[in-house]
């Protein structure tokens, strides 16, 4: 809309000057000896029959006069309301509520990348209802942020943030299940970068690509697992799980191994002792950052005595630490363990609280939108980020493989992993054969299961029943894994007696054992846990009372609905016994596992499934 000028305004021609438009002018009487009709005159003679003249009519100069004034009184309302839409705008553009800012925390693994957006950002200039918002932006990490938003906010970290953008969305579950309000209004994911091991070039030729997520726990703690891998001398995985600057990655790493060690379609759950022990066994660093860890890895180079010789971080962490090294393949090898593969899935959460005002939500809300526009999807990329949209770099160390099987885990359970508040704890009877199967080594299975015990909760359940070629006997009996024995939580009993175990080769009363614990096992029945008894089998049963049909009757007969007590077996080579304790396994939902020697990480990954 033009602006009108009107008399006595600025228009830089003049008040005489008529922009081109002619003015109406005011009609003039001709005489009537005129002709009746003059080209170029505004005025016509009528002549009456009487003869006398008629002039202009006075009701046509009103109506004409009438028009003009509405013409020039809308002419000076659109000016006007012009000229205060122009102020309006002009306020606005000038902040006349002054400057306001958004805080901004992020994971330190991208907390960089949106600072150098939130410059670009600023120079925007984006006014929201007359005020000027800037952004700023601070590293955090996740557990700090979920203390301080459920609790005090420290001042280390800021103006309370209105936008968060933690590693993964483990940490946004964790926040609103520790938050008593809707603290969330909005999270979905910006990027995107798989979880990874770093290892040593050498230590990734040695592992066979089916390795999956579910044998981390046994690779790591049974002292010598890599001896089986043809490295000799270089003891056990060593896998550090730095929790500082790694974007949630070793909490990710915990959630695969939980998924990988439990039955299709069980609760991950019921994995968490899996997760635990892993954690437990992990080399010990200083800070536990991936600076350090990263640090020990390299430094150490390829020596088998080294503390650490692999590093749970992201693909995107890994890329952007050897991009600039050309050689950067001699010394560092990305592995990615077979199964679901963890995600670390960068969302950008917005935060809903009395600190905020409705300006800050919607500032917040566009620089939401803005870090997903193309640009910055782009300059994410270009550091290992996976964007939608945008190509990847290319790399000798990461190969941004396709991620055909992404993990996913419901919010509670992601949280209960996390926060080590899972129904983990289990309860388990071990019925264990002091005379074992030709070739297997019994200090081979007790220390793995003292190893093992010494590491549950002790909120778990455990007991300990032996057996040999005469009689079975309890020599711990089943409780709480913390509780007393003789001055010792029982875990530690049973560990103990374990460790002096010594083999006997008089037969195997394996049935009518097993019939005895079973009923001990309903009886003792722990509730809110998983309830199990574990059979390591040694020789062929030597019953004579009992057989294997009979013994089956007689396991579903005690069974208890309301007490469900499951039954696994890890039994060596071949041997008569197989086919019961497969019914039995598969008729109490338990699981069968056999197993061609005992000095192997898959027996310890055995034994960390089946007892928590």
């Amino acid at each position: 809309m033009g602006r009108h000028s009107a008399s006595g305004s600025d228009s830089p021609s003049g008040g005489d000057d008529n922009d081109g438009w002619d003015a109406d002018q005011e009609p003039e009487h001709e005489s009537s000896s005129g002709s009746e009709f003059d080209t170029g005159s505004l005025q016509r003679s009528h002549r009456s029959s009487d003869g006398s003249n008629w002039g202009v009519s006075k009701g046509l100069i009103g109506a004409i006069a009438a028009v003009l004034v509405v013409a020039v009184s809308i002419g000076l309302w659109w000016y006007f309301d012009g000229r205060t839409s122009d102020n309006q705008a002009e306020a606005s553009a000038t902040c006349v509520h002054g400057d306001n800012t958004i805080a901004v925390v992020a994971d330190p693994s991208i907390a960089d990348r949106i600072g150098e957006f939130s410059e670009r950002f600023n120079k925007t200039h984006e006014v929201i209802g007359d005020y000027c918002f800037t952004v700023s932006v601070r590293p955090a990490d996740a557990t700090n942020v979920i203390k301080g938003l459920t609790g005090q906010w420290p001042a280390e970290l800021g103006g309370q943030p209105a936008l968060w953008i933690p590693g993964s969305s483990v940490s946004s579950a964790r926040l609103k299940a520790a938050s008593k309000t809707n603290i969330v209004s909005d999270s979905r994911s910006l990027v995107s970068t798989p979880v990874v091991i770093a290892v040593t070039p050498r230590l990734r030729q040695a592992i066979p690509n089916d390795k999956s997520w579910a044998d981390l726990p046994a690779l790591q703690s049974v002292p010598n697992s890599l001896d089986g891998l043809g490295l000799p001398g270089w003891g056990s995985l060593r896998l550090a799980l730095p929790s500082s600057g790694n974007a949630d990655a070793a909490q990710l790493a915990g959630e695969a191994v939980a998924a990988a060690s439990v039955r299709p379609g069980e609760s991950p759950e019921l994995g968490a002792g899996a997760a635990a022990s892993l954690a437990a066994t992990a080399p010990k660093l200083p800070a536990n950052s991936l600076s350090d860890a990263m640090g020990a890895l390299l430094d150490a180079g390829e020596q088998p005595g080294a503390a650490v010789h692999s590093v749970v971080t992201t693909e995107q962490q890994l890329y952007v630490r050897t991009r600039s090294n050309p050689d950067a393949k001699k010394v560092i090898a990305a592995w990615q363990p077979a199964g679901a593969t963890p995600v670390a899935d960068y969302p950008t959460v917005q935060l809903d609280g009395p600190w905020l005002s409705e300006e800050q939500h919607t500032a917040a809300s566009q620089f939401a939108r803005f870090l997903g526009e193309k640009d910055q999807l782009k300059a994410l990329a270009d550091v290992g980020f996976r964007a939608e949209g945008a190509d990847l770099p290319s790399s000798d160390v990461v190969s941004f493989a396709t991620i055909e099987k992404p993990l996913s885990i419901e919010d509670k359970v992601r949280v209960a992993l996390a926060d080590g508040t899972a129904a983990t704890p289990g309860t388990t009877t071990i019925m264990l054969s002091s005379s074992p199967a030709p070739d297997i080594k019994l200090s081979d299975i007790t220390g793995a299961l003292a190893s093992r015990v010494r590491a549950i909760s002790p909120n778990s359940g455990v007991g300990l029943w032996v057996y040999d070629g005469k009689e079975g006997n309890t020599v711990v009996r089943l409780g709480g894994a913390g509780d007393d024995v003789e001055g010792m939580p029982r875990s530690q009993s049973v560990a103990d007696s374990l460790a002096a175990l010594q083999p006997t080769g008089n037969g195997a009363v394996a049935y009518t054992t097993l019939r005895a614990l079973y009923q001990d096992a309903v009886g003792g029945f722990r509730p809110n846990q998983v309830n199990s008894v574990l059979v390591v089998a040694g020789r062929s049963h030597t019953d004579q009372s009992l057989d294997g049909p009979g013994l089956i009757d007689t396991i579903n007969r005690l069974k208890d609905p309301a007490k469900p007590v499951r039954i696994n077996v890890i039994d060596f080579g071949n041997d008569s016994d197989q086919q019961t304790w497969q019914a039995l396994a598969q008729q109490t939902g338990g699981v069968y596992q056999n197993l061609a020697v005992s000095n192997s990480p898959e027996l310890t990954a055995a034994i960390t499934r089946f007892v928590s």
